[in-house]
């Protein structure tokens, strides 16, 4: 069989121009051309009736003069004085009184003034001062540098006198070790840390300070009553590390100190009043023959 013809179509259509940004849009039509011209042309009549409305209302339009009123001389002359600057009021002087001289008052005319009453009242007594460190304790510490190195008045031969009780001290030597151990004026001279600084004081330390045992100590510091204890060698060795600590350090004597002194200028006597035995009648009691130290 013979071949179909092939089918041709016809002239294709011209492709669109590339639109850019920016451009206007063009009319296809041949029509809309006369359209334009004619909306135009209504425009351009319309603008120009208005023009000619306006002009003849501006013409018949009375003027604006004839209705201002015309200006009285009474009130151009309010005018100007409201515009004229009122002048400043001028100072007033005040006249100053004139100072003369004054001559000097004599003094044998004016009064003397009458002295004060005396107050009734009595003037408050003067506190009493502490007492000043005695020449006996200035003495005593020589060429000492420690407090450790002080030698009282009859400590070579044991003869010191005793002025403080056995419940003193044991109330001085549980400070020292308790709670005022850590103190630094209660530090111990014989032992120093690695800064230089005093170690407290240790219960060794103490005993080995005053020559005694860690077991006497305990049978001291376990004793009653006011002398309980007076017969240990912890009693005069205690009193004499603590008489010297009070002269290094310059604290004054305490009231139960000073009354003991009083009662007793030798000292008090190495009796233990739990120790003693005394051999009464019927009807008496030991306590009348012993005094407030159990002695």
């Amino acid at each position: 069989m013979p071949k179909a013809e092939r089918r041709t179509s016809g002239a294709r259509a011209a492709p669109y121009p590339a639109i850019r940004p920016g451009d206007k849009p063009r009319s296809t039509s041949s029509t809309s051309k006369p359209a334009s011209e004619a909306s135009t042309a209504k425009t351009t009549t319309k603008t120009a009736n208005v023009k000619s409305a306006t002009k003849k209302a501006l013409a018949n339009k009375p003027s604006a003069a004839g209705n201002i009123p015309p200006k009285t001389k009474s009130a151009s002359k309010t005018k100007k004085a409201a515009s004229a600057p009122t002048p400043a009021p001028e100072p007033s002087t005040i006249e100053e009184p004139s100072k003369e001289p004054t001559s000097p008052t004599d003094t044998s005319s004016t009064k003397k003034l009458s002295p004060k009453p005396k107050s009734s009242t009595k003037k408050a007594t003067p506190k009493s001062k502490p007492t000043p460190q005695t020449n006996e304790d200035a003495t005593t510490k020589g060429s000492a540098t420690t407090f450790l190195e002080i030698t009282l008045p009859g400590e070579p031969t044991n003869t010191v006198p005793m002025h403080d009780t056995c419940a003193t001290l044991r109330h001085k030597i549980n400070d020292l070790l308790g709670k005022d151990n850590k103190k630094a004026e209660n530090g111990n001279p014989a032992e120093k840390k690695k800064d230089g600084t005093l170690k407290p004081f240790t219960k060794a330390s103490f005993v080995r300070a005053i020559g005694c045992s860690p077991k006497t100590l305990d049978t001291f510091l376990a004793a009653k009553k006011m002398m309980g204890g007076a017969e240990s060698p912890v009693y005069p060795a205690a009193y004499i590390f603590f008489e010297k600590k009070r002269i290094w350090e310059g604290r004054k004597k305490t009231a139960g100190r000073l009354k003991v002194e009083k009662d007793r200028p030798n000292g008090l006597a190495f009796r233990d009043p739990n120790h003693m035995r005394i051999l009464v009648r019927a009807g008496e009691n030991p306590a009348d023959f012993l005094d407030e130290y159990g002695q």
